[in-house]
């Protein structure tokens, strides 16, 4: 599928790519692995999923990051990159959900937010990570190659027919039994819970507790959520406070400070933390999950970007 390539293409062209192979490229965007260096030296692999209006989005190593046209130094592509398999589960695995979520009409903007740490219900310290695009939301939980929940939602108070069959509709599309998505399908968009052969199909409307203002959709293994909770030790390892990382030098002389380093791109900004899912008590500061969460033998890690 060809997305908008406009800024693809002015990226090539200035990092010295003629125009015949970077139209021949644009046509890969959206199925291409990239390597990408930005003008501050930090660089880039992943796949390519979204090109627009001057931002890209790039898959890496369980997340995604943004990046801004006037950051790329230069770009080049370094293969092909076919829709990821879904996965032996009946929940698909993250990256084929975030290749599948990218690909929807509804899903301008999307980036990677941070994903607040839950204190309620039955997602209680259950590692996630989240992408948002507007009001929707897309939500990972547990193993992200075996996930033991997917979760859709709405951040409106009032969600109108058409944004709630849009989520259900690419909800459909992440399971991966078609015993599944009939059950799905016939479910109340208002508010509904059903199980069928172990897992639950649940729709959570804004007004109760643990939907931290939220319209849901979650689709869960309840045992695999229990096992893939994390422990007080995991969490204190994979997590981190709800606050951004500012760049910081000592002073080199009295009065004099030189200049501070430019942050990762992998680090939560500002911004990021104002599209995060909200806390269940506002005066509270709460944690957040740091990028690259999986889970390997058992154990959650944090991948090195």
């Amino acid at each position: 599928m060809i997305r908008n390539a406009g800024w693809w293409l002015s990226a090539l062209v200035l990092s010295g790519v003629g125009c015949e192979a970077a139209q021949q490229m644009a046509e890969a965007v959206g199925k291409s692995k990239v390597s990408m260096t930005m003008k501050n030296g930090q660089k880039i692999e992943g796949t390519l999923l979204k090109d627009e209006n001057g931002q890209s989005v790039v898959q890496v190593k369980y997340g995604s990051v943004t990046v801004s046209t006037g950051d790329v130094a230069s770009v080049e592509t370094t293969g092909t990159s076919p829709l990821p398999s879904p996965g032996e589960g009946r929940l698909a695995r993250w990256d084929h959900c975030l290749n599948v979520v990218a690909d929807r009409s509804w899903s301008h903007g999307m980036v990677q937010v941070p994903a607040t740490v839950i204190d309620l219900g039955i997602f209680r310290n259950v590692p996630y990570f989240s992408h948002r695009s507007g009001d929707f939301e897309l939500n990972v939980y547990g193993d992200p190659d075996h996930p033991a929940c997917l979760e859709l939602g709405l951040y409106n108070a009032a969600p109108n027919p058409a944004e709630r069959k849009a989520c259900q509709e690419t909800m459909m599309a992440l399971l991966t039994s078609p015993a599944d998505r009939e059950t799905l399908r016939t479910m109340n968009l208002e508010s509904s819970r059903m199980v069928k052969a172990g897992m639950v199909f649940e729709v959570t409307p804004p007004t109760e507790k643990d939907s931290y203002g939220g319209w849901w959709i979650s689709v869960y293994d309840e045992q695999l959520i229990d096992k893939q909770r994390a422990s007080a030790a995991e969490l204190a390892s994979i997590t981190m406070p709800r606050t951004p990382i500012a760049g910081h030098s000592s002073p080199s002389a009295v009065g004099v400070h030189p200049q501070a380093p430019a942050p990762s791109l992998f680090h939560w900004k500002d911004q990021d933390l104002k599209k995060a899912r909200p806390q269940a008590s506002p005066s509270e500061e709460g944690r957040i999950y740091k990028r690259g969460v999986y889970r390997k033998d058992g154990v959650y890690i944090v991948a090195q970007m």
